[in-house]
């Protein structure tokens, strides 16, 4: 296999992780969210407020995992919504319409904020690829900067001998032209 091949699939693997982990998170967030309503501020606290506290689930959901995680979110927290029953006298279309705008919003809400944290993440991952390859030629060129290094000694250390190889021949010649004259 490739590095190439190899490095997506950790990736793969990585972002997998990641999602179950921001997914378990959502629910258990969600989960507790849901039983602090009945323990601690009784039965249709949240229905008087006028934003329900699964918002912030949600938008942290979106912000924290992206789309995908927004959009889980959002459907596991209408799913856990105390959903009032019909009034006497409503029409059930009306009922029905008015009690799903809120989810509706949640829905639009970690899509657009998930859309934005993707392109944070894809950015990121552009950055960190970047990155790595810039270290990458970084090692190279110090190992080539050693290598060069380790040529030059050579060629230095050679140069001298030469030199005094030469040095040496010339003054055994002088002394053989020396000695005949």
């Amino acid at each position: 296999m490739s590095g190439r091949g190899d490095g997506s699939i950790l990736k793969a693997v990585e972002g997998r992780d990641a999602f179950l982990r921001d997914l378990v998170g959502v629910v258990v967030l969600l989960l507790l969210v849901r039983a602090a309503e009945p323990l601690f501020l009784g039965p249709g606290y949240y229905a008087t407020l006028s934003a329900h506290p699964y918002w912030i689930v949600v938008i942290l959901a979106a912000t924290q995992g992206g789309i995908l995680t927004g959009i889980v979110g959002a459907a596991v927290a209408t799913l856990l919504m105390d959903w009032p029953p019909r009034p006497v006298g409503v029409d059930i279309t009306a009922h029905y319409v008015a009690l799903a705008v809120v989810p509706v919003q949640w829905l639009l809400a970690a899509v657009i904020i998930g859309a934005f944290r993707e392109g944070h993440m894809r950015r990121e991952d552009a950055l960190a690829a970047d990155n790595a390859l810039l270290v990458e030629m970084a090692e190279d060129l110090a190992a080539e900067i050693e290598r060069l290094d380790a040529e030059i000694d050579a060629l230095e250390l050679d140069a001298a001998t030469r030199a005094d190889a030469g040095d040496r021949l010339r003054v055994a010649m002088n002394r053989q032209a020396g000695q005949a004259a």
